[in-house]
């Protein structure tokens, strides 16, 4: 700093990524915070134990479609999920995410643990591995997903559905649509460029 003349400046000292910020026992220092997918959360801070099973706010809902001796297939594959098995590249999980039943859902929320998990996807669909314990599911069934990496989900929708339970136990549904869906203006091919 010295060298450089940059004694007695002021710094922006910026901290990103949502685990970081999970981890993070100290502020000082710090001048900005960007911890993007703190609201909505996913399996990756679960699998560092940085965050408990109800606070990921972003769950896929997915119909059975067809069952077989091994697998559940749901409607809901990588264009929906997205492929990845961890946050930025990272292989730091050995599935494409976690499923419950719905008419199971409090298991998750209380944290007794996955009912299946996303083993394999093809662009339209994902392979529920049923766990042990695991009710098994038929034609129709409903599960919620629990994503390895929330971010390229919402990049993937056109809208989101809010679901809201009161104090009294009435369920209310809102939807709310991706607004910056497809608005990556930046990328160009030009003939003749290099």
């Amino acid at each position: 700093l010295v060298s450089a003349g940059l004694v007695g400046s002021t710094f922006e000292i910026s901290v990103g990524a949502t685990p970081t910020e999970l981890a993070r026992t100290e502020f000082s220092g710090i001048t900005e915070l960007r911890p993007g997918n703190y609201a909505l959360m996913d399996r990756t801070p679960l699998r560092l134990n940085l965050a408990q099973p109800q606070d990921v706010a972003l769950c896929v809902l997915a119909t059975v479609v067809s069952t077989n001796s091994r697998f559940a297939i749901i409607d809901a594959g990588s264009k929906v999920v997205s492929s990845d098995k961890g946050a930025h590249g990272a292989d730091g999980m050995s599935n494409f995410g976690h499923a419950f039943s719905c008419a199971r859902y409090d298991d998750f929320v209380e944290g007794r643990g996955a009912h299946y998990e996303v083993a394999s996807l093809s662009e339209e669909h994902g392979w529920l591995r049923r766990l042990p314990d695991a009710p098994v599911l038929g034609v129709g069934d409903r599960v919620l997903l629990v994503p390895n990496h929330s971010c390229p989900i919402v990049n993937l929708s056109d809208e989101l559905c809010s679901v809201s339970v009161s104090d009294a136990g009435e369920v209310t549904h809102e939807y709310w649509p991706v607004i910056c869906r497809g608005a990556v203006h930046g990328a160009q091919l030009r003939r003749g460029s290099q």
